[in-house]
């Protein structure tokens, strides 16, 4: 069990960190853009299109991460003024449960939407058609992430969480 557990923070890391390098990336080709503007007066075909995608894939690739290292918005009123610990561990797990229900109700969504957009070959209209899919995979695999990682944080560790604002 540690060893998986070692492994999972590996990978949450792992796509952390892919996502920091994405935003990086974003950072660079829209300054690119931007000097390309003042220089010769005309942007990149098709950077802005391709940006707003890899945008998506960053934030989707983010969620599992950032629910790993407790970046949520979270909030702990309620269960700090509760009579004992004992009811405060039972209320995390009854109140995981809705957000649970509604991560899974959102995972299943993005992936009829990634299935409905891989299957169409969806491209983002501009002067340089942009797939769209890639980035709707991202984010139902992010999704997915977040999804395995709110259920392993709540259900399994109750007494390490505080109440979340999904």
């Amino acid at each position: 069990m540690a060893r998986a557990s070692r492994i999972w923070g590996a990978a949450m890391a792992g796509l952390g960190s892919l996502s920091g390098l994405l935003y990086a990336a974003l950072i660079v080709t829209l300054c690119v853009d931007l000097l390309s503007r003042v220089v010769t007066g005309r942007s990149v075909p098709g950077l802005l299109e391709a940006s707003e995608v890899v945008m998506v894939v960053a934030v989707g690739l983010a969620l599992g991460p950032a629910e790993s290292d407790g970046s949520h918005v979270r909030t702990g009123l309620v269960l700090d003024r509760l009579p004992s610990e004992r009811i405060a561990v039972w209320t995390r797990r009854v109140g995981a449960i809705l957000p649970l229900a509604v991560a899974a109700i959102l995972v299943y969504a993005l992936f009829d939407q990634a299935l409905q957009s891989t299957l169409a070959a969806e491209v983002k209209p501009g002067i340089v058609p942009i797939p769209v899919y890639p980035a709707k995979i991202a984010l139902c695999f992010g999704a997915a992430i977040f999804f395995i990682e709110y259920a392993r944080s709540s259900l399994l560790r109750p007494e390490r969480r505080e109440a979340v604002l999904v």
